[in-house]
């Protein structure tokens, strides 16, 4: 009863009487012993009751002559199985074929070792424009060859590609550029400013051009259309509410506030600010845009219907539609990416928490296309 189930299965199959149920090779019996020892109680070697043999006596002298060699055989090989049972330095006579583990990640390779009975050592860490961050580079031994069971086997982690693709900061604003160039990687230089056709505040020319690549940490040198003008420290007006963070901004000369309204998924005071354009401590022009997202469930219960037709360029343009507050503060109504040239229509219906005339004013890529005052009222 101490012999494994599959074992039992293996001397059951090699002392069969009939000779088309017994192993046709000894490499055959080999592979089933070797597995018995992995899977102690499986059922690979069981034969059905349907292919077993009727019970019959017989006398050939030959037949029993054979029989007695092959129970003697097995007693021999479970001799030396129950050794290996025992003694796990032994698995490690055990042969595999190593298995390709390149342009796997770090947890596919080690999933797929442990069943082949090999263990993974990370070597190095590298960078790489083929593989992937946390892909195998290299390993050691190679895919294919045979190793013991144990075996280790000596990987090279990629680390991701340290190029980065330079973006096209053309008509951008240095507020929209830097906070880009920090999430990718890259550092901004400092904006050297000329006399241009585009709008005051925005890139005309940059250095590297745009869809080359670069090192991770390089500097984009720019050239920033208009003056230079005054700078101030960014504030921090996250978790503030709407009217602090427009004083707060107001007071550290900041002239113009652009405000989106957002519903979060989590629960929020409404009006507090949950997100601002540029981020706190970068020093930028006080002639630039600042920008607010701001928690607003209720938009309102004035609303005014708009329409008109927009100019767009081939590429496609980006209008925003927006509502004057205050002075310098302005509440984002409408926004749309228009796909073709031409003139296109756009209409929508704004909404406002506070009735009457307002002053309503339309950007098409960022620049001023039209302003003009609009009622908003009651449905």
């Amino acid at each position: 009863p101490r012999i494994p189930s599959a074992l039992s299965d293996v001397i059951v199959k090699a002392a069969s009487k009939n000779a088309r149920l017994r192993y046709a090779t000894a490499r055959q019996m080999k592979a089933d012993l070797q597995r018995a020892i992995r899977e102690p109680h499986g059922k690979f070697a069981r034969m059905s009751d349907g292919g077993a043999p009727k019970k019959q006596r017989h006398n050939d002298i030959i037949n029993i002559a054979l029989v007695l060699l092959i129970v003697l055989g097995l007693f021999v090989a479970m001799f030396f199985i129950a050794r290996t049972m025992l003694d796990d330095n032994d698995d490690a006579e055990i042969e595999y074929i190593v298995p390709t583990l390149m342009g796997k990640t770090m947890e596919e390779a080690t999933e797929l070792s442990v069943i082949r009975g090999f263990r993974i050592i990370v070597e190095d860490y590298e960078s790489s424009r083929e593989y992937d961050k946390d892909q195998i580079i290299s390993q050691d031994p190679v895919p294919g060859v045979s190793a013991r069971a144990g075996s280790e086997i000596r990987v090279v982690v990629s680390t991701g590609s340290d190029y980065v693709l330079v973006p096209d900061f053309y008509g951008r604003t240095v507020q929209d550029a830097l906070s880009y160039a920090t999430e990718n990687g890259l550092t901004l230089g400092t904006p050297v400013y000329v006399t241009s056709d585009l709008p005051p505040g925005q890139i005309v020319r940059q250095e590297p051009v745009a869809g080359t690549e670069t090192f991770m940490g390089d500097t984009i040198d720019i050239w920033v259309s208009g003056s230079a003008g005054e700078s101030e420290v960014m504030p921090s007006v996250v978790d503030s509410d709407l009217t602090v963070a427009l004083n707060t901004l107001k007071e550290d000369g900041f002239s113009r506030i652009i405000i989106r309204t957002s519903s979060p998924v989590e629960l929020s005071t409404e009006d507090r600010v949950l997100m601002q354009n540029p981020s706190p401590g970068l020093s930028v022009s006080l002639d630039g845009i600042v920008e607010l997202w701001i928690c607003r469930v209720e938009l309102g219960n004035f609303y005014a219907d708009m329409a008109f037709n927009v100019e767009a360029s081939e590429g496609g343009s980006a209008v925003m539609v927006t509502a004057m507050l205050e002075e310098g503060v302005e509440l984002v109504l409408y926004e749309t990416t228009l796909a073709t040239g031409g003139q296109q229509p756009v209409s929508f219906t704004g909404t406002m928490k506070y009735g009457g005339e307002h002053l309503v004013k339309v950007y098409v890529d960022g620049v001023e296309v039209r302003s003009s005052s609009v009622t908003f009222s009651v449905k």
